[in-house]
């Protein structure tokens, strides 16, 4: 987490396991000062994404990763 402001990222793609330790960490983020002084934070531009087909690792599935992510940010300034 104190790596996070490192990165200084104008966005975040996030995906949050369903498990409860997934579960436990986000909530823990979300309400550390950390998270609230990130400039994607700041700035709204978070966008959620389910774990399909963003974790798999094949061809596949980094053609559709290509789409999904020209979807997401095709009309965003």
């Amino acid at each position: 987490m104190n790596q996070l402001p490192e990165f200084e990222a104008d966005r975040l793609l996030i995906i949050v396991g369903n498990d409860a330790l997934s579960q436990s960490n986000w909530r823990a983020l979300l309400n550390s000062e950390i998270w609230r002084g990130l400039t994607a934070v700041i700035n709204n531009r978070i966008d959620f994404l389910p774990a399909y087909p963003w974790v798999e690792y094949t061809a596949f599935t980094y053609e559709l990763l290509l789409e999904e992510v020209l979807k997401l940010w095709r009309y965003r300034a």
